[in-house]
C-alpha cells in the first residue's frame, strides 16, 4: 500500500499565486491594448509606408496574438502549478526558471522606478500599468517563496520516496 501525501498549504497557495500573477499580467496587457489609438499611432510612426487599413489590420492581429499568447501562458502556469502540487519535481524546476525570469525582469522594472524619475515612468506607462507590474512582481516572489517553503520541500522529498523506483533521499 502506498502512502498518500497531502500537499502542504504553502504549495497550494503557491499555485494560486502563480495563477493570480498570470491573470494580473493578462489584465495589464488588456489595459495596454485598450489604447487602440496609441497603438495605431505608434505603428504608423514605425512604418509610415503602411496605409491606414494596413495599420488597423496589423493592430488587430497584434491584439489577438497578444491575448492568445497571454491565455497560453495562463494555461501553461496552471498546468505546471497543478503538476507541482502533485509533487512533480521537474514542474517545480520549470516554474522556478520561468518565475525567476519574471522576478528578474520585475526587479529591473522596480530598479528603473527607483533609479529614474518615478513620475516620468508613471506618466509614460500609466498608474494602472505600474501598479499591475508591481503586483505581478510581488505575486511571483511570494509564489516562489511558497514553492520552496520547508513544508513544500518536505512534501517533494516525501513524494520522491513513495514513487516506485525511487530510493529514499
Amino acid at each position: 500500500m502506498t502512502e498518500v501525501l497531502i500537499p502542504p498549504r504553502q504549495l497550494l497557495l503557491s499555485r494560486r499565486l502563480w495563477i493570480a500573477s498570470c491573470v494580473a499580467g493578462l489584465v495589464a496587457v488588456i489595459f495596454r491594448l485598450a489604447d487602440r489609438r496609441g497603438l495605431n499611432d505608434m505603428l504608423g510612426q514605425l512604418a509610415p509606408q503602411l496605409t491606414l487599413g494596413q495599420v488597423d489590420g496589423a493592430v488587430n492581429l497584434a491584439v489577438v496574438m497578444t491575448v492568445a499568447l497571454r491565455l497560453g501562458v495562463i494555461a501553461l502556469f496552471w498546468w505546471l502549478s497543478t503538476r507541482t502540487v502533485q509533487g512533480v519535481e521537474w514542474a517545480r524546476v520549470v516554474l522556478t526558471v520561468l518565475g525567476g525570469m519574471s522576478v528578474g525582469l520585475g526587479l529591473l522594472g522596480v530598479l528603473g522606478l527607483v533609479a529614474g524619475s518615478a513620475a516620468t515612468v508613471v506618466a509614460q506607462l500609466g498608474i494602472i500599468q505600474v501598479t499591475l507590474s508591481v503586483v505581478v512582481f510581488g505575486l511571483d516572489v511570494a509564489a516562489l517563496a511558497m514553492m520552496f517553503h520547508p513544508n513544500s520541500r518536505a512534501y517533494f522529498i516525501g513524494v520522491r520516496r513513495t514513487r516506485p523506483g525511487n530510493t529514499p533521499a
